[in-house]
């Protein structure tokens, strides 16, 4: 590999952290970057719905401790949905052209972790409020994939 392949390489890398940073060109607002406001919108209900999913999914590992059994499931669903998230974000931050995919997956990942969440009763109010900001984030996912 010479210097060239080097160089160009980090020309890449330094365009990839740009998009996925939201460095705006001059004059451009950075919001409207590559005209998609749904992807920004999608981004931050990604990272919320993230945030609660791991928190919920460290309650159920407490509860599943002190024996009770019925928030294993629940427990799987919310770290496999923070992965979706996760996903998802990536995809929004660069406005992948793979992102409509990853945004309709991520939905299904939010609509299932909902439903886990929902089984437990709305008596959890961890679980409660775990099941609402995935069925916010499967709704703006869905807007953003063109399905909503």
């Amino acid at each position: 590999m010479d210097r060239r392949d080097v160089l160009s390489g980090l020309g890449a890398g330094v365009a990839v952290l740009a998009g996925a940073t939201g460095i705006a060109s001059a004059g451009e607002k950075p919001q409207q970057q590559n005209g998609n406001m749904a992807g920004s919108k999608c981004l931050a209900s990604c990272s919320a719905c993230m945030a609660a999913c791991l928190k919920c999914y460290a309650h159920c590992v407490g509860q599943v401790a002190a024996g009770r059994k019925e928030f294993v499931e629940c427990m799987k669903f919310c770290l496999d949905c923070a992965d979706f998230c996760a996903l998802c974000m990536t995809y929004c931050g660069r406005s992948s052209v793979m992102m409509g995919i990853g945004c309709e997956a991520c939905a299904k990942a939010c609509d299932a972790c909902a439903k886990a969440c929902e089984k437990l009763g709305g008596a959890e109010k961890m679980v409660a409020e775990c099941a609402k900001v995935c069925r916010d984030c499967a709704k703006c996912c869905r807007e953003c994939a063109g399905n909503g």
